[in-house]
């Protein structure tokens, strides 16, 4: 692939071999976010939004809760997170 690439770029290409990996650095300074609970009808709201999409709403709203101080998710979490985001 990269003496293709080579050969029919348009543009100067450098090609170098090697791996990345993150340096993630110990176990103990490597930053975890408080768990956040979810109340059965906040839950039940989140089953509004699409499958595909929900991860990622869920992500969402867990991080509007914890930048507001919340250690749960509430239906009213979820209305504010809502309109927070435009919806």
């Amino acid at each position: 692939t990269s003496e293709n690439l080579a050969r029919l770029a348009r543009c100067s290409v450098l090609t170098v071999s090697g791996e990345l990996a993150p340096e993630l650095g110990p176990p103990s300074q490597v930053q975890t976010l408080p768990d956040i609970r979810w109340t059965k009808q906040a839950e039940a709201g989140l089953q509004k939004v699409p499958s595909f999409a929900r991860g990622m709403a869920k992500q969402a709203i867990e991080e509007y809760a914890r930048a507001n101080g919340y250690e749960e998710v509430t239906p009213e979490v979820l209305v504010k997170a809502r309109e927070r985001m435009g919806m």
